[in-house]
């Protein structure tokens, strides 16, 4: 377990963030996809309150994580049914 402390800039806030199950460089990529959503979504909205921006962000992070989900079911889905075909294949030649 790492009891590191590192200090981030997300959203012009500062944050200082204990490691523990993650890597430094697994933290601050982390913390920069927040930043350039937050900052896009700035853009995109207007926004300026950082309360509304924090939400909007996080839907639109939250909407990227089930866009994601939905792909996996569908791979899992096709896999299985590849694994199927594939011991339809093996039973044929035994």
């Amino acid at each position: 377990m790492n009891d590191k402390i590192i200090n981030l800039e997300i959203g012009g806030n500062q944050f200082s963030i204990k490691l523990k199950d993650y890597s430094e460089e697994e933290i601050r990529e982390i913390a920069e996809y927040l930043d350039s959503k937050m900052k896009q979504v700035e853009l995109n909205s207007g926004l300026i309150e950082p309360y509304k921006l924090a939400i909007l962000t996080a839907l639109h992070i939250t909407d990227e994580l089930f866009q994601h989900k939905k792909k996996l079911v569908k791979y899992d889905e096709a896999f299985r049914r590849i694994e199927k075909w594939l011991e339809s294949l093996e039973e044929k030649q035994n």
